[in-house]
């Protein structure tokens, strides 16, 4: 396996337009996925997600600490503060999607085990482990 999958989904995603008419977000973190693996394997889920969704195209800035768990915390908080960890203001985005009755779900992203103020996600993983094979994921 080329990296270890760590999320999949916060609202529910369909592949076609016409299956529904709600809107739908689907964020993939692929940690330690170099940046020219979409050109030097063949990858054909990764390309479906690409060419029926949106992408990225520039990546992401990372933050100040170049470290898995707070560049995720970041990319679902949109904060880039150090002290996103402990301030009670800042929620992640499946937080404030669940508060708008949007039905959510979060598996293996950091943190996303952790309520806040009371409020999960529909759907979660209450641990993210290393022990939990990919199979298994």
């Amino acid at each position: 396996m080329l990296t270890r999958l760590i999320l999949v989904s916060f609202i529910t995603f369909a592949f076609k337009p016409g299956l529904s008419t709600q809107n739908r977000l689907l964020i993939i973190s692929l940690d330690g996925f170099s940046h020219d693996y979409l050109k030097t394997h063949t990858l054909p889920t990764i390309n479906r997600f690409r060419n029926e969704g949106v992408q990225a195209t520039q990546g992401m800035r990372p933050t100040y600490v170049t470290m898995t768990f707070p560049n995720h915390i970041s990319i679902a908080t949109g904060s880039r503060d150090e002290g996103q960890w402990s301030d009670p203001k800042v929620e992640p985005i499946w937080i404030t999607a669940t508060k708008q009755k949007k039905n959510t779900a979060v598996l293996f992203w950091p943190a996303s085990n952790n309520d806040f103020h009371g409020i999960r996600p529909v759907i979660y993983n209450w641990m993210y482990s290393d022990t939990i094979s990919f199979r298994e994921k």
